[in-house]
């Protein structure tokens, strides 16, 4: 594929790895895209901000979930895990968990 196709395909994305060994400090939400999570290990519950209320996804050994565009989410970490995000990073927003 030529390169100016590739960069325009690509543009914006955000890959990740992440080990979290304790629960996120932030919240983060994501205007431009879903965001694909991947359990490599470990366990963790995802909290999603809907506006029926809190959801919690439980996450163990190897899971994934998507989380809707613009939807805050944060997680709380059960075992230490690693986890892989794939999301349009562009205009991601971030808050202090409380």
């Amino acid at each position: 594929m030529p390169e100016p196709e590739l960069d325009r395909l690509c543009h914006g994305w955000l890959i990740t790895e992440f080990e979290c060994s304790s629960d996120w400090s932030k919240w983060e939400m994501h205007p431009e895209g879903e965001e694909f999570v991947y359990l490599l290990s470990g366990e963790a519950v995802l909290l999603l901000e809907q506006p029926a209320g809190l959801k919690e996804v439980p996450l163990s050994g190897r899971a994934a979930v998507v989380v809707p565009r613009g939807v805050w989410h944060t997680a709380k970490v059960s075992q230490p895990s690693r986890m892989l995000f794939v999301t349009m990073g562009h205009g991601t927003q971030h808050r202090p968990a409380v």
